[in-house]
């Protein structure tokens, strides 16, 4: 049960196996790449200092800019030394899933989650006081500490000095994300595939006991497309449903709105970049520079708009999102989970079409709980555009879907407008409180 979840011991976290210790023989091979590596950056440089003399311009800065993706060399971080860097410990909880059947096979046994609860009495979870759950699943590349400011402004927004009650938020970080790592689960689904995301919620949720308590569920990118997936095949077990800027839908090479991307979303969904993307994805298993994340990641913050109430993402919020989202990268196993992940999301986009919209409208029309879609205006990798075909399709619902639009909010709407966010998002779970 929730309430008798608790911090694990160093013997516990070891014994739950994290994951698999790679071998001394393994550690030689990568020290070995590693020296590798260095030499033929240094190769590739010399060779662009030759062809630069010789007058081989382009030559030269292709020789040049292998040796300095080369010199971005990245090994993976174990485990252990990933908890320390990026574990909270008042939030960071490790909860084990259960080894019986064929729940697993040699991946990661336990799940990372962030629990942002007050101070209360022992068991005031199941008094009768304590009577809401949201569980919070993040998009891409990120993990749960995207959330952290939203949870703690969602507990301020349901004080009781406000009228509120208590509610405990939990941040999941999905298999191959964060401090999850690996997973994969026997259950028929394609590795690291929304189906798989859905299965591995639904044990999650089992094992820790969550059945009778009221469920919202908050996705945000990739987390809003598993939030709605799992809504719709247990409609019975989710009372309210957030999404922020969810991936799926019409997100094709043909939609309208795809044309406002950033360009590497339209570099990585369009079929004639195919193949280089391919590599370039392979390449990033071994070669993960922060200066490249620190990019991509500011255009995934908006401008702000000083005009309707939203400033501009500072640098340090910006800085310390790039922080994290690189040490949680570099976790051992993650970024070839990406890979994988990527791969899966980039088939759907290209092969996006009628009869897959139609597929998909028909299982959201499963779901039978409130629903609320929130969107930055700004947001350039999946622009507001999209929204329209999330509240087409939840019109078969019955009730109007709450849309909320944020000026100048760009795709990392949790961590650059959380009091907002959180605020629109208590009006929603407050109703299903009251309902």
């Amino acid at each position: 049960h929730l309430a008798q979840a608790s911090q694990p011991t160093a013997e516990a976290v070891m014994t739950c196996k994290l994951a698999t210790p790679p071998a001394d023989a393994d550690r030689a091979v990568e020290s070995a790449a590693a020296v590798l590596t260095l030499l033929v950056a240094a190769l590739a440089l010399l060779a662009a200092a030759v062809l630069l003399c010789r007058g081989h311009t382009s030559a030269a800065a292709v020789a040049a800019t292998t040796a300095l993706m080369l010199l971005s060399y990245t090994p993976d971080v174990p485990p252990a030394a990933s908890y320390d860097r990026l574990s909270s410990p008042q939030h960071s909880e490790l909860w084990p899933l259960s080894c019986a059947g064929q729940l697993t096979k040699v991946h990661a046994t336990q799940a990372h989650v962030r629990r942002w609860k007050r101070e209360e009495p022992c068991g005031r979870i199941h008094d009768g006081r304590h009577r809401h759950l949201v569980v919070c699943l993040h998009g891409t590349f990120t993990s749960s500490h995207e959330f952290e400011s939203w949870a703690h402004a969602l507990q301020h927004e349901s004080s009781e000095d406000k009228g509120g009650c208590p509610i405990e938020v939990l941040g999941v970080d999905l298999p191959g994300h964060g401090l999850t790592g690996p997973w994969q689960a026997d259950s028929g689904e394609l590795p690291y595939s929304v189906g798989a995301d859905v299965d591995f919620l639904r044990r999650l949720l089992e094992e820790l006991g969550t059945s009778g308590l009221p469920l919202t569920l908050v996705g945000h990118s990739l987390g809003g497309t598993v939030a709605a997936a799992y809504a719709a095949q247990h409609p019975q077990s989710v009372t309210g449903l957030i999404l922020m800027a969810p991936w799926g839908l019409s997100h094709g090479v043909g939609d309208p709105a795809t044309q406002h991307c950033t360009w590497f979303v339209k570099f990585a969904l369009s079929p004639r970049w195919r193949f280089l993307s391919f590599w370039l994805c392979l390449l990033m298993i071994r070669v993960t520079p922060r200066p490249l994340l620190r990019y991509a990641l500011g255009t995934a913050f908006g401008r702000g708009a000083p005009a309707a109430g939203e400033p501009q993402p500072s640098k340090v919020l910006v800085e310390a999102a790039v922080d994290r989202l690189h040490a949680a990268m570099l976790r051992e196993g993650n970024r070839r989970t990406f890979i994988t992940r990527i791969s899966h999301m980039v088939a759907e986009g290209r092969q996006a079409g009628h009869a897959q919209y139609v597929r998909f409208c028909v299982e959201l029309s499963r779901i039978s709980c409130p629903v609320q879609v929130q969107w930055g205006e700004a947001d350039s990798w999946l622009p507001c555009g999209r929204c329209a075909a999330w509240t087409k399709a939840f019109k078969a619902l019955g009730p109007a879907v709450d849309v909320r639009l944020w000026p100048g909010v760009g795709h990392c709407l949790p961590e650059q407008t959380p009091h907002r966010s959180a605020a629109a998002a208590w009006t929603l779970i407050s109703k299903t409180i009251q309902g």
